[in-house]
Order: C-alpha cells, then sequence, then structure tokens
C-alpha cells in the first residue's frame, strides 16, 4: 500500500513538472484576424494549459492578429488582452478568462467648514468619511477637498473646541458642501494633534498648532493671553529671561524665524523687548509652528515657521469683546457690512501703563532735583473685510500696524559758586534719547475654487518695519560777570533702518486623486533696504554748510537703499502611499537678484510617515532652507536696534539643513507621547567681528560724520550646527487638560574672526530644558491652571582677569574677558498658577475674571551679570540683575452680541 502512494506521488509530480514545463516554453504563435475562440483553443493545445472562457469574454474582444516567437503563454495572453475589458488569472493550475470589473465610479465633495454662527472658516478641521475610512484636513482658509466612491457616505467633520457634525448621504455627483460647526463648551473625544484625519489612526503631526480656544486659557504676565508666551511650552523653542531676547527654535537664531500674519511677513514681531508678541489673541484663529519637515511654500528663514491666522469677521451678527488687564486693554468688533455677504473685523490694544508713565517720571525726577520724563508705549491695530462674492468666491482685505515708542528726557539747571575760584556757573545740560519702531502690512487675498479639484489663491501684499533711534545732548556754561567766555555745544547720534517688501503670489491646491494632494505656487518679492547710522556735533558739515538737526534724513539717510528681487516656485506631492505609509515630497526654488548678482538655491523637502498600528507612528524628514535676509545683532538682549541687511554680493545666502526623526504612541483615548530629534547644520551665518558694531559707540569714534553703511565691513562669516531630543506628553480631557515636555540640545558656532577661530556656545544653547501646562475644570464656573518652566541658564561672555596698562598716558585698568559664551547663567525657573471664575454665561453676553500670580514663589533669575567697580576700593564684582520676581495681575474678558 506504501508502496502504491509512493508511486502516484511520483507520477503526479512528474506531470505538474511537465505541466510548468509547457507553460515555461518558448512558444511561436502567428495569427491574422482569427476567431478569439479559436485562437484560445490552439494555444491551449500548444502549451499544455487549460484555458477556459465562456462566451460572454470571447464577445468582448476583437479578432485577433498577432505574432511572436520565443514566448510564454503568460506574455502571449498579456499581449492579446491588453487594452481589453478582459483579465485572466490561474485557478488550480488553470487560466481562466473573466471580465475586468469597471473601476469605481468617484466623486469629489469640496467646500468650507466654517463656524455656523460667525461664518469663519476654520484651519485644520477634519473632514472624514467612516464608511470608506478616508479623511482630509482644510487647509489655511477652511477648504477641503475629498474625492470618494459613488453611493452611500458619512461624513464627519471636527474642530479643536467645536460639536462633531455627522452627515449621511448619498453621493452621485460632484459637489460644493459647506460645513457649519457648533462650538461646544467642551474638547471633542478626538485628540487633534495627534490624529490629522480623525480616523482614530495616530499621525506625527506636521506643525505644533496654538488655537483661539487655547490661547483664551492660557494667562501670562500682566494678565494677557499672548503667542509667544504660548510658544514657550513647546519643546525645542526657547527663549530668554522672562520672553526677552524673542524666540530660538532648535539652536536658530531670533532672525531665523518666519513670522507670517495672514502669509505677510512680520520683521520685528516683538513689543518690549519680547515680553508681548505683536499678535492681538482676540483677533486671532490659530497660528502653526513648523520645526521641522517644511512644507514646499515655506521658504526664507533656517530654522522654523510661524504661520499667524487672523479672525475673517463674523458674517451674520455684530459681536463686540474686549479684554482690561494688568498690562493692557484691547477691544474687537466684528459684523455683517451686507448679511451673509460682507463681514469685517477691527481690533486694537494698548499698554495701560503707558498711560501714567510720563506723571510719575516727571514726579520722580523733580524729587531728584532734575526735569524731564520718560514715556514707555505701544500699540496694534488689526482690521479685515471679508466678501463672499460667489460660491466659488472671497475676497479678504486685511491690514496691521503696530508701533512702539520709549522717550527719556533728563534736564538739568544748576546756578553755584565755585568754591575755589569764587566765579558763578549758570549750567543747562538735557539728555534726550529716543527709540521708535513700526511695523505696517497689508494684504488683499481671492480665494477661487477652480473645479473640484483645484483651489487657487492670489495674494498681493506689502510688508514694512521701520526703526529710528536718536541720542541727543546738549550743554550751555555761562560765566557772568567773570568775563569768560560761554561754552556750549551738542552731540548727536542717530540710527536709522528699514525695510519694505511687496509681494505677488499664486498658490494652488490640487487633488487629482483620493491618494495624491498637490500644492505648487508661484512668487516675486522686491525687497528694499535702508540702514544708516550718523553721529555729528557743532562742528559737523557737509561741504560748506552746518548739519542742523532737522535735515538729518534728507541729506544723509534717503540715498543708502539697496534694492533686490526674491522670486520662486515650488511644488509638493502628499502621496498616501498606503495605509501605513505616506509620502510628502517637494522642491522649492528660489532666486535672489542684487547688485548684479543672481544667486539660486535649490531646496528639497521630503517627508515619510510610517503607521505600523492604529496607534504607532513614526515620521523621518529632511529639509533644506535658504535665508536672504540677516540681522546684524548689536545688543544682546534683543533690542530692535538691530539691523535687517540683505544678501550682497559679498554675503552669501544663508543655508540649512535639517534632518529630524519622530515617533508618537496614542497612549490612550486622551493622551498620546511624542519623542522627537533633529540634527541641523547652518552655513553662510554673519555676525559682527568682536570689538565691531553698526552702532557707534561712545569714545571710539571722533564727533564727526560716519558712514556707517559699509556694515559689510563689519562682519564675518560662518558655521553652525544643533542637535537635540525632544519628549512631549499630551493629556487633552474633557475636564483635563495638560502638557509636559522635556528637552535636551545643543547648539554652536564656529566663526573665524569670534573666539579665535574656536567653536563656542550659542548665547541661547539650554541644554537641558522642561515645561508644564494645564488646567482643570472645578465646575461650571470654576477653572484653574498653572504653568512651569525650568531651563538651562543662557550663556553669556564674562572677564576673567584684569591687568594693568602703565604705558599710557593715563594708567588704565584692562579687563581679560573668557570664551565667547563661556559663563553659563544659573538655571531659569518659576511657577505661574492662575483661576478664572465665570460671571455670567448667557446667550448673548458672557464675562469672566482671572487672577494670575506671575513667579508666585518669587525666583530671583538672572536676566544679566555685569561686572563693576567699586568707586571706594577700586575692586571689581560682579553684579546680577532681574526683572520680575512676584508679579500679580488680573484680567477681566467680556463678549457680547
Amino acid at each position: 500500500m506504501l508502496r502504491f502512494r509512493l508511486l502516484i506521488g511520483l507520477v503526479s509530480m512528474f506531470a505538474l513538472a511537465g505541466q510548468l514545463h509547457g507553460q515555461a516554453q518558448n512558444l511561436v504563435v502567428k495569427a491574422y484576424a482569427r476567431d478569439p475562440s479559436d485562437f484560445f483553443m490552439d494555444l491551449s493545445l500548444q502549451s499544455g494549459v487549460n484555458i477556459i472562457f465562456s462566451d460572454n469574454v470571447i464577445e468582448r474582444l476583437q479578432p485577433i492578429t498577432l505574432e511572436m516567437k520565443g514566448v510564454s503563454v503568460e506574455e502571449i495572453l498579456q499581449k492579446v488582452l491588453e487594452g481589453s475589458e478582459v483579465s485572466f488569472r490561474y485557478i488550480d493550475q488553470q487560466i481562466v478568462l473573466y471580465e475586468t470589473p469597471p473601476p469605481p465610479v468617484r466623486y469629489t465633495i469640496s467646500g468650507v467648514v466654517m463656524d455656523s454662527i460667525s461664518g469663519e472658516p476654520l484651519i485644520s478641521a477634519y473632514v472624514f468619511d467612516a464608511i470608506s475610512n478616508k479623511g482630509t484636513v482644510t487647509n489655511n482658509y477652511g477648504y477641503y477637498n475629498l474625492n470618494l466612491e459613488a453611493g452611500p457616505v458619512q461624513i464627519l467633520s471636527g474642530y479643536l473646541g467645536y460639536a462633531t457634525r455627522t452627515r449621511k448621504f448619498n453621493l452621485d455627483g460632484n459637489a460644493i458642501i459647506h460645513l457649519r460647526l457648533r462650538q461646544s463648551g467642551l474638547l471633542p473625544e478626538i485628540i487633534v494633534n495627534a490624529n490629522e484625519t480623525g480616523r482614530g489612526q495616530a499621525i506625527v503631526p506636521p506643525a505644533e498648532r496654538i488655537t483661539l480656544y487655547e490661547l483664551q486659557n492660557n494667562i501670562h504676565l500682566g494678565g494677557s493671553s499672548d503667542l509667544y508666551r504660548a510658544a514657550d511650552f513647546i519643546p525645542g523653542v526657547h527663549t530668554g529671561t522672562d520672553g526677552i531676547g524673542g524666540i530660538h527654535v532648535r539652536g536658530g537664531g531670533n532672525d531665523q524665524n518666519l513670522i507670517l500674519m495672514d502669509g505677510v511677513p512680520v520683521y520685528h514681531p516683538n513689543h518690549l523687548l519680547g515680553i508681548v508678541s505683536v499678535f492681538n489673541y482676540q483677533a486671532l484663529q490659530q497660528a502653526s509652528i513648523y520645526k521641522a519637515n517644511f512644507p514646499s511654500r515655506f521658504s526664507g528663514r533656517l530654522s522654523s515657521v510661524m504661520d499667524v491666522r487672523l479672525r475673517e469677521g463674523n458674517m451674520h451678527e455684530w459681536g463686540f469683546s474686549g479684554n482690561i488687564a494688568t498690562s493692557e486693554i484691547g477691544m474687537m468688533a466684528e459684523g455683517p457690512l451686507v448679511k451673509d455677504k460682507v463681514g469685517i473685523l477691527v481690533s486694537s490694544r494698548f499698554f495701560l501703563p503707558g498711560l501714567f508713565i510720563r506723571d510719575l517720571t516727571r514726579d520722580y525726577k523733580a524729587r531728584k532735583g532734575v526735569g524731564g520724563s520718560a514715556d514707555l508705549d505701544y500699540f496694534d491695530f488689526n482690521s479685515k473685510i471679508n466678501w463672499i462674492i460667489g460660491q466659488r468666491d472671497r475676497l479678504y482685505l486685511s491690514l496691521y500696524q503696530g508701533s512702539d515708542r520709549f522717550a527719556d528726557q533728563t534736564i538739568t539747571d544748576r546756578d553755584e559758586v565755585d568754591e575755589d575760584s569764587g566765579v558763578r556757573i549758570v549750567s543747562h545740560e538735557e539728555f534726550n534719547k529716543e527709540l521708535n519702531w513700526t511695523n505696517r502690512t497689508g494684504v488683499l487675498r481671492w480665494n477661487h475654487i477652480v473645479n473640484d479639484q483645484i483651489f487657487s489663491n492670489l495674494i498681493v501684499s506689502r510688508s514694512s518695519f521701520v526703526l529710528q533711534s536718536v541720542d541727543r545732548s546738549e550743554f550751555n556754561y555761562s560765566f557772568p560777570g567773570s568775563g569768560i567766555n560761554t561754552l556750549s555745544g551738542f552731540d548727536a547720534k542717530e540710527f536709522k533702518s528699514g525695510i519694505e517688501d511687496v509681494t505677488v503670489k499664486l498658490e494652488l491646491d490640487i487633488r487629482p486623486s483620493a491618494d495624491h494632494q498637490l500644492s505648487a505656487g508661484i512668487y516675486a518679492i522686491s525687497y528694499k533696504f535702508q540702514p544708516k547710522s550718523i553721529t555729528i556735533n557743532e562742528e559737523s558739515k557737509v561741504g560748506d554748510f552746518f548739519i542742523e538737526e532737522g535735515l538729518l534724513d534728507d541729506v544723509f539717510f534717503s540715498s543708502f537703499k539697496v534694492k533686490s528681487l526674491e522670486s520662486g516656485v515650488y511644488f509638493e506631492d502628499k502621496w498616501d502611499i498606503s495605509t501605513k505609509f505616506r509620502l510628502s515630497s517637494g522642491m522649492h526654488l528660489s532666486g535672489f537678484f542684487v547688485q548684479g548678482v543672481y544667486y539660486l538655491d535649490p531646496q528639497l523637502r521630503l517627508s515619510l510617515d510610517y503607521m505600523p498600528t492604529p496607534k504607532l507612528a513614526f515620521n523621518i524628514g529632511y529639509s533644506r532652507m535658504a535665508q536672504y535676509l540677516h540681522n546684524l545683532t548689536s545688543s544682546s538682549i534683543g533690542l530692535p536696534t538691530d539691523l535687517w541687511v540683505p544678501t550682497t554680493a559679498n554675503v552669501s545666502p544663508a543655508l540649512s539643513d535639517q534632518y529630524a526623526v519622530s515617533g508618537i504612541w496614542k497612549a490612550g483615548k486622551y493622551s498620546s507621547f511624542e519623542l522627537s530629534a533633529y540634527l541641523k547644520s547652518m552655513r553662510s551665518l554673519i555676525s559682527y567681528q568682536e570689538g565691531a558694531s553698526f552702532l557707534l559707540k561712545e569714545g571710539l569714534v571722533p564727533s564727526s560724520i560716519v558712514d556707517a553703511a559699509n556694515w559689510e565691513s563689519k562682519i564675518t562669516e560662518g558655521t553652525g550646527e544643533a542637535s537635540g531630543v525632544e519628549l512631549q506628553y499630551l493629556y487633552d480631557g474633557k475636564l483635563v487638560q495638560f502638557k509636559w515636555n522635556a528637552t535636551w540640545s545643543r547648539s554652536y558656532r564656529q566663526f573665524d574672526e569670534i573666539n579665535n577661530g574656536l567653536p563656542y556656545p550659542d548665547r541661547y544653547d539650554r541644554r537641558w530644558s522642561s515645561t508644564f501646562s494645564g488646567q482643570i475644570k472645578l465646575g461650571p464656573r470654576w477653572t484653574c491652571g498653572a504653568n512651569w518652566l525650568y531651563g538651562t541658564g543662557i550663556g553669556i561672555t564674562l572677564a576673567e582677569s584684569k591687568f594693568f596698562n602703565p604705558g599710557s598716558f593715563f594708567p588704565e585698568i584692562g579687563i581679560n574677558y573668557s570664551e565667547r559664551n563661556g559663563f553659563v547663567l544659573p538655571y531659569y525657573h518659576r511657577l505661574d498658577p492662575s483661576v478664572n471664575y465665570l460671571l455670567g454665561d448667557k446667550e448673548n453676553f458672557n464675562h469672566s475674571l482671572t487672577l494670575n500670580l506671575y513667579n508666585v514663589y518669587s525666583r530671583v533669575n538672572p536676566f544679566y551679570i555685569t561686572l563693576v567697580q567699586d568707586p571706594v576700593s577700586q575692586d571689581f564684582e560682579f553684579r546680577q540683575f532681574s526683572l520680575f520676581r512676584f508679579f500679580p495681575s488680573f484680567s477681566y474678558r467680556f463678549s457680547f452680541h
């Protein structure tokens, strides 16, 4: 029996081998207008393979004309059936011909996701079909596009702070469907940051997003909600003490952040040296902060992009809101000019203590026996008009202006008799310092839905930043009755910096299929730079005439302008390769023309997402960025006397290459962990040479006319490196929300003419940092929150020793300094608890009161350390200066419609 089974097995194996050999043999076919049925029967006999087909299949084929040699049966069938509605497959070692099913009919739904009451477009809202498991998110204008198979669909749409909406219908054609969402008092159950499309699949977020909902529940210094202070709690974002010095992202400089307000760059986005940003929270809708994997549409800065979108204005009813805080007063009004057609928004705020500073300082100086006063103020103004022309078209006009002003005047008048000579001396001394700067932006935007697959956005914008600093002193000494001539004179130093750009840009969002999302654009930017510094005294003159104070601008500043042109194109494809892989690839090609020289910089962008499980996702990416504008810093604390200068024939564009890898794990329904690491290299960075500055220093230059337009001779070019690891935990529950992060990072610079050419740590190389921000809803009226920050101190350069120099006419004490930024200030940390009480929440009116305790345990965080000499002992000692210790503040907010 065993031998019989073995024999049967061997026979079967040989039969199968012979059949496979027949399939692989070199066949020769020649046919001219053969009937398909006869052709397949002959092919079956020649190859030894059964070919099964039905009459319905044969009817779909044309007569066959073919001539092939040395081919297999598969190659013959592929050639014969090419372009037909018939396919083949193997079933039990036989070939079966069958009708190819027609591709499913697909249609596209598109539209805008908006607030149900105001008509405000919602950015990054998700739109998801629960039946096909396909989804997308809205773009910066609330537009979405979803390509689905015909038939029943179940569309879910949602946004942070809004109730999820479900809509079921039968999709039988392309359709424009605008989705309106209703605000909710509780957070939606879906974690938007960790779930881009609402499918329940974890995705590494491309950007850190801060919404108006989050800002309203996060109070900072002075009782205000501020975008920059909220950014302090993003891993990889560092600032100086109490925010002064701007923001520094992943080892980059303060000038390496592209700050956009409705798509328009803002060159100095700070008030009060960085304590407050220029963004009025009441007018803000959302901010997206990109630290890596930059979308191809962005270029111009090396380290980050902060894309800030403002509200569009209520289309349905008039509403008013306000904020009265310790530091500022802000108001906003919005409503329809034409109901459901044209909406307008106007907001403004100003520095509240500025109303009292002048009188307080005048009284203070009077008590000191001198005259004069000081002034400190800032304000912001936003306005926007939103016009719905039709179902496919919208027009927007947005304007912004913000200014800061600081002035200090000290007048000293004396009438005294010199004890030694008995001569009467009547003196008048006056010292004036002024520092003023202004940002202005304006943008006209046209959104157009071209068809069911293409969305276009045309932008024409202008942005400018102007700074003027004046340091002026006058003196007059008379000696009545002595016969001595009167002594008088003046000295004035003026610094002026200006930058202006005009941009024209066309952007396209294209959705050719369900798996591809394309974006493309083209733009041109015209720049005008105006840097100048001058010092004069009573002996200064040009040609044969003396300079009068009022002629400074006309004579010197108007001719010092550098003009340049930037242009570029970009393309990006977001491709859903499969349910587990997504690839985003793009290229930004930019060029810069200045002083007869043209720079061309291709900037590659790659990002790959891998999602092995619904709760786990990874991302790896690479970004090249180019920067044509440079910021020369003459102050260590971020004063706006920093100078914007362009790439020139002698100064190359700055470039950066960043590699980043991230992973996210959805640990629960409301919680997630995210771990990221990055490596960034930068080249063609510029800095002042050691001892050089654009500003004039007392005693270092003669009192004469100084042409400071030659800034190129005072700089040095170098490189930078940065790396780090970031860990973040998020919990977004219905009543409790908090996030905690920890960062390890390092950032170095190297310039030939700084620190003896050796690498040195960047000033904001903060090796360790950690933050916590959270809030808990205790009931219908009470909410408590707390913010905590901890980090390594910033680096400074300090004196190490002193020496005596007897060789000069007047013997001097000299100072030896440490390595650049070689001294690290003590750790910075503080805790800011807050409590919010909802005074009333009616349908048409609500108001609340918030108390914030800044630095509640009164930590003495060093602002800077300086070296001072004791006037008696002549010994040198270090002296530490701090800013804000314990600082309580309040905020009263209201809104009605």
